[in-house]
C-alpha cells in the first residue's frame, strides 16, 4: 500500500510539474533551457532523496515481495501472504511491470534532456554563425568603402 501511495504522489508531482511549467512559469515551446529545467524536475520525481523516490520504493517493494516468496518456499508461509503464493507472484509481476514502466519513462526523459541540450548547443552555434556572418558583412562593406575612397582620392 505504501508503494501505491508513493506512485500516486509521484503522479501528482509530475502533474504539478506539468502545470507549473505551463501555467506558472509559462515556459514557451522554444525556451530550450526552461524546458530542459522542467525535464530535470520531472526526472527528480523518480529519484528524490528527501521526498518521493518511485524507483527506490518499487525496488524495495520487489525485494520485499521476493523475500516473502522465499519465506513461502522455505517455510510454507510468509508474514504477509501466508501460504498464498499466487498472490505474491501476482504482486511481484504488478510491481515489476510498474518498475519497468517507470524506468522506461526515465529513459525517455534522459533522451529528451539529451536532445534538449543538443538543441541548445545547435541554437548557440547558429547564433554564433549569424554573428560571424554579420561581422564578415561589415568587413566586406568596410573593404568596399576603403576601395572607393582609394579610387576617389588615391592612396
Amino acid at each position: 500500500m505504501s508503494v501505491e501511495i508513493e506512485l500516486d504522489l509521484a503522479k501528482a508531482e509530475k502533474d504539478w510539474n506539468k502545470f507549473r511549467k505551463k501555467v506558472i512559469n509559462q515556459i514557451r515551446q522554444d525556451d530550450i533551457l526552461g524546458n530542459t529545467k522542467a525535464l530535470f524536475e520531472d526526472l527528480a520525481t523518480y529519484y528524490s532523496d528527501g521526498g518521493l523516490n518511485v524507483i527506490g520504493a518499487l525496488t524495495n517493494q520487489l525485494n520485499g515481495t521476493l523475500d516473502q516468496l522465499h519465506q513461502i518456499d522455505t517455510f510454507g508461509t510468509s508474514s504477509v501472504y501466508g501460504d498464498n503464493k499466487s498472490k505474491a507472484v501476482e504482486d511481484l509481476k504488478t510491481f515489476l511491470d510498474e518498475l519497468i514502466s517507470n524506468l522506461e519513462d526515465v529513459e525517455d526523459l534522459n533522451d529528451e534532456i539529451e536532445n534538449s541540450i543538443f538543441d541548445a548547443i545547435d541554437k548557440a552555434q547558429d547564433a554564433f554563425d549569424d554573428q560571424v556572418d554579420t561581422f564578415e558583412h561589415i568587413s566586406d562593406v568596410l573593404d568596399h568603402n576603403v576601395k572607393l575612397v582609394k579610387m576617389l582620392y588615391g592612396e
